[in-house]
């Protein structure tokens, strides 16, 4: 019998960068492919979640479109279960719910509840040879960390740790094994127990694998790939954007896991065939012209770090002019590239693929300090080259987790130690306290920035960041951007 996972699969359905519509190796359209190997044996698919965002096709669905792409491409596929992830609340709940509604498969997240209902709940799935399998689903209770305030309006996120127990001691006397379906990573070293990020809870996946019932943990959030042996639990986790899948084989009450790339197979299609309208529909948009500007092109996102680049101010620039603020951060995405001088839906998009939000807050200048030196502790020192602290590339890639702003300046002196890096900094005057922009997930303490979450919220704005970019280039054309080199990285 084969159990089959995908996660983090983020919007990943057609088999092309929506950059420039080269070709791709990775997509549902090849898992499609995979997938079918398997129509001879007993075998059960199951999602554990974030899919809703992710890909141009994606946002143009959830932004302009009456019914749920992602629904569309898991009922193709023949979905068993699925579990949802902290992506999956980020467009609002009448996206999540026309998701939840038209996906035939049966939703397994049990610890999330709307207006007091469960959407899911644990399924008992009886194999051809009268083995009971208990699957559990439950997603990191870390979501209100991050999301919108109207996002989880009238939702409830139970603990996960307590969840997952809870339904345990209930299936545990009546299946013959208990596989976690967890949209959470693992927050310890697998081998060793010790810890590897802080101990927030947005993962507990090494503290599920103590539960000594359970057999198997998928786990996903973290897009690392392993398969390993965790207190004596097999636990697995693939990478993100479909570029693999988890495949568990079951014999004779054993189990045993795999990871396989998508790259193996060729595009099914077929199934791309029945979303040729809504990529039709999605490509326009994304040629769409919106203006003129400076070349703001980025070719390699680390060196734009370690020089902020003029995209980066204009970012900052739109913020600061929203706002009027004292100053403004912002960060780039693992892969951002930046604008041409003519600027495309499909560059912006891009560049800023989040759904992220703004909001003002109120910071002292002790607390800006902090802020500043976690910024620093991005960058490392090895055989005298600076480069990424590895803290910010293993388990995951987070290089949006540095942030250059605007208003401001100062410099990062990579040779000094971690706290003790901030040198030459110039406020626009000295006051008790200031006012500043950031993202919604950083205003919230995302990214181990816990001294932002306690400052005072000015305001929270309902905008996303990309229509105030958009706006700000269509009212202001031909588009100036104010680049000033405010930053120095030295060592």
């Amino acid at each position: 019998m084969y159990l089959l996972f995908t996660t983090d699969v983020h919007g990943s359905i057609m088999s092309h960068d929506y950059k420039d519509n080269s070709q791709t190796t990775h997509s549902l359209s090849r898992l499609s492919t995979a997938f079918k190997q398997y129509n001879d044996h007993e075998m059960i698919l199951i999602d554990n979640g974030d899919v809703l965002q992710g890909t141009p096709l994606t946002t143009y669905n959830n932004r302009y479109q009456e019914t749920s792409i992602m629904a569309k491409a898991f009922n193709s596929l023949n979905y068993n279960y699925f579990n949802l992830g902290n992506h999956d609340f980020n467009y609002g709940q009448d996206v999540l719910k026309r998701y939840l509604d038209t996906n035939n498969s049966n939703c397994l997240t049990s610890n999330i509840l709307i207006n007091n209902k469960p959407i899911g709940e644990p399924k008992i799935y009886i194999n051809k040879d009268n083995i009971k399998f208990g699957l559990i689903g439950v997603v990191t209770d870390y979501i209100p960390n991050w999301e919108k305030p109207e996002n989880i309006e009238n939702i409830q996120i139970l603990n996960t740790l307590e969840t997952v127990q809870k339904e345990v001691d209930e299936l545990k006397h009546i299946v013959d094994h208990i596989i976690v379906i967890y949209h959470g990573g693992f927050e310890r070293d697998l081998h060793t127990g010790e810890a590897t990020e802080m101990l927030t809870g947005e993962n507990v996946g090494y503290e599920i694998s103590k539960i000594p019932e359970i057999d198997v943990i998928i786990s996903g959030h973290q897009h690392r790939s392993f398969v390993e042996i965790v207190n004596d639990t097999l636990c697995l986790q693939c990478a993100n954007n479909a570029l693999e899948y988890m495949e568990v084989f079951y014999d004779n009450h054993q189990f045993s896991g795999k990871l396989i790339s998508s790259s193996n197979f060729d595009i099914d299609k077929n199934f791309e065939e029945q979303f040729k309208e809504d990529e039709t529909l999605t490509q326009t948009w994304l040629d769409t012209q919106i203006g003129t500007g400076p070349d703001m092109s980025i070719d390699d996102v680390f060196e734009a770090q370690v020089t902020k680049s003029k995209y980066t101010s204009f970012i900052n620039q739109v913020c600061l002019d929203y706002f009027k603020a004292d100053f403004v951060f912002s960060s780039l995405f693992n892969t951002s590239p930046g604008l041409k001088e003519n600027i495309s839906m499909r560059d912006l998009v891009a560049s800023y693929p989040y759904p992220n939000t703004l909001t003002l807050i109120e910071i002292t200048k002790d607390v800006l300090l902090q802020y500043l030196e976690q910024t620093a502790s991005y960058f490392s020192l090895k055989d005298d080259t600076i480069v990424i602290n590895p803290k910010f590339t293993t388990p995951k890639l987070q290089m949006y987790d540095y942030d250059m702003g605007d208003g401001l300046s100062y410099t990062i002196d990579v040779s000094e130690p971690i706290g003790h890096r901030i040198k030459n900094l110039v406020l626009p005057a000295e006051k008790d306290s200031y006012t500043m922009v950031l993202n919604n997930y950083r205003a919230t303490g995302g990214g181990n920035f816990q001294m932002i979450k306690n400052c005072k919220k000015l305001k929270e704005d309902p905008n996303e960041v990309l229509d105030l970019l958009y706006d700000y280039i269509l009212n202001n054309q031909p588009l100036v951007v104010n680049h000033v080199d405010n930053i120095k990285v030295v060592k």
